[in-house]
């Protein structure tokens, strides 16, 4: 492309076209025209006509222009008929070659190499790199490799458009386990081309005939390349930097300012385009432990059978990262809970410092006590867990209600029967433990039996239900009261009336 052409991208290309008669014998002396299929961006030819030679052979160069376009040379000649005989070149491409920042990428095949403990873990670094038309560089284009803790290879040689590096695991192991990985090729910033003519232009802002403004820079280059280890977005004494130009010292950028080399003339008077830059992207990975802790919530209020609710876990390694890829992760229930979603978590390929979290969905499926273990195996093949508890339904109630069943007539003095009743929580289960029952009997009628339940240690759907036997031991009405003191310390009681004979 022109103004940016090297040896293995140049700006020209010498065009050869060849004449000869009907028996394939050259032609001397004969004039052919030469046109461009587009001038697109000023692709131009050196020259509009020649003259062919001995060997029936003329030749013109085609000059690249400023936009990324493919184009054909056309010869032409008139023969004594008065017809025109054509030929054209094959297709030409043009483009820039240059890397340019927002086509600059990079990736990690493993996120979290399990490298803070062992030597050699290995994660490959991978860089794509496109011009400015993304359009892959020229093979051979150098892209340099710089990182805080570890070890990684020094460049590599772009090959249809990427190429890639080995980071290692050894010495050194920054202590917060987080490696930066900083890659960076000499090229230009990224703008948008309004008008498409391939070069960085001054714009008239406000339509008044004054040039008062530019063209937008994408994701502008605000300095020299460094490598910022404490994630403060700015460069802070002892960190790396590429002194790009040489002067010894962290330069700042000019605000505002395109660095590159394809602006216009008005553009250039501006300031703009400079210098080329460095275009550049950092990687960070967690250098991860082999220890992993299990942080996880409380179990959700499952506050009847059918309930779902969320328990959410957090893995961390010992600097509180993402665990190290291989890492394994299973979750298990015991008694009245079962899983719906979320029982079998995978270690991501990720670098967090927030660790990796994870939900998983549970459901209620009966009164009693349940609960559910996250199980971690760890990359040296240690387990680690932890359980979280599901309580029961019968221990979440303070509050009781009383019900009997129906009042006997007892028709005479000595007649025996029995009453019936029914403790149960505010959700119809056995109430919570601790609750005191006592029972009365006043008047005619006494208690012959059952008149000291035992509250007992157990969860049922529909209470606690206790028989008293009682007795008509005059004409006399009487009786029969049941008293309870709740868990909260109040009481509450219920009395059977037993009418006179």
């Amino acid at each position: 492309m022109q103004g940016i052409g090297s040896a293995s991208q140049p700006e020209t290309s010498s065009i050869v076209f060849e004449i000869v008669d009907k028996s394939d014998v050259p032609i001397a002396g004969v004039d052919v025209n030469f046109s461009l299929s587009s001038t697109l961006g000023g692709v131009s030819l050196s020259l509009d006509s020649g003259v062919t030679d001995a060997q029936g052979q003329v030749q013109t160069t085609l000059n690249a222009g400023t936009v990324n376009t493919t184009v054909v040379v056309i010869a032409s000649l008139v023969v004594e008929a008065g017809d025109d005989i054509e030929s054209t070149s094959t297709p030409i491409a043009i483009h820039s070659g240059l890397p340019d920042q927002d086509s600059f990428s990079i990736s990690a095949t493993i996120l979290n190499p399990r490298g803070l403990n062992h030597e050699g873990i290995t994660s490959k670094i991978s860089i794509r790199v496109s011009d400015e038309f993304n359009n892959p560089v020229p093979d051979g284009t150098l892209v340099s490799f710089v990182a805080s803790g570890g070890s990684v290879e020094g460049s590599c040689a772009v090959k249809a458009g990427a190429c890639s590096v080995n980071w290692v695991a050894q010495d050194p192991r920054p202590s917060d386990g987080l490696v930066y990985i900083l890659a960076r090729s000499t090229g230009q910033e990224s703008f948008v081309d309004v008008n498409s003519n391939g070069r960085f232009d001054l714009v008239d802002t406000n339509n008044d005939g004054v040039l008062d403004g530019s063209e937008e820079i994408v994701q502008q280059l605000d300095s020299e390349a460094f490598l910022d280890t404490n994630s403060n977005g700015e460069w802070d004494s002892g960190e790396f930097f590429s002194d790009f130009d040489n002067d010894g010292f962290f330069t700042k950028k000019s605000e505002g300012k395109y660095q590159g080399v394809v602006c216009s003339e008005e553009a250039k008077t501006a300031g703009h385009c400079e210098s080329l830059v460095e275009v550049r992207e950092t990687m960070t990975l967690c250098m991860a432990s082999d220890t992993v802790s299990i942080n996880g919530s409380e179990m959700p209020a499952l506050e009847k059978v059918g309930a779902k609710g969320f328990v959410t876990v957090v893995l961390e390694d010992s600097n509180g990262l993402t665990p190290a890829s291989g890492t394994i992760v299973r979750a298990s229930i015991s008694g009245n809970i079962r899983i719906n979603t979320g029982g079998a978590p995978k270690i991501p390929n990720a670098c967090s410092t927030d660790g990796y979290a994870f939900s998983v969905n549970v459901e209620r499926t009966g009164v009693d006590k349940g609960s559910i273990s996250i199980v971690v195996t760890q990359v040296d093949g240690q387990e680690v867990s932890q359980t979280i508890e599901m309580d029961s339904l019968c221990e979440t109630s303070d509050a009781v209600v009383i019900a009997n069943s129906a009042v006997p007539t007892l028709a005479s003095v000595n007649a025996q029967s029995t009453i019936s009743f029914t403790l149960t929580g505010a959700v119809g289960l056995t109430p919570a433990q601790g609750t005191a029952i006592v029972t009365d009997a006043n008047g005619g009628v006494e208690i012959v039996a059952g008149g000291f339940p035992i509250f007992p240690n157990e969860c049922k759907k529909n209470g606690y239900s206790f028989p008293l036997a009682i007795k008509r031991n005059s004409t006399d009405a009487g009786s029969i009261t049941v008293g309870v003191t709740q868990v909260d310390g109040t009481t509450i009681s219920k009395t059977i009336d037993i009418p006179e004979l």
